[in-house]
């Protein structure tokens, strides 16, 4: 899987270096782990997002605490163990909604 977390200068604010040094040390090598900029919903962050042949997984308001569940999720590709991180539908709808007028 392919593991992105969010560090823009919001992201960064919010923890999302840290997010990334724990998920770096925990996850398979076999997984790839990037970081990319602004996702666009700085109350959100630090945002993961996790890509699965294709399938996106967004996580929200990660936490240093969650790593250790993120990286066991990820690598036993069984997301469903980190189902209470994913964005709400509305934010996902809100987040479109800005992304379609850019």
């Amino acid at each position: 899987m392919k593991i992105v977390v969010g560090e823009g200068s919001c992201g960064i604010a919010a923890g999302a270096a840290k997010v990334y040094d724990k998920l770096a040390s925990a996850l398979d090598k076999s997984n790839e782990l990037t970081i990319t900029g602004c996702i666009g919903m700085c109350f959100l962050e630090p945002i993961v997002d996790i890509y699965d042949n294709g399938t996106l997984t967004r996580l929200v308001k990660v936490s240093e605490n969650d790593c250790e569940r993120i990286a066991k999720a990820v690598n036993s590709d069984d997301l469903s163990t980190v189902e209470d991180l994913k964005i709400s539908e509305d934010d996902e709808l809100l987040l479109k909604s800005r992304l379609e007028l850019l």
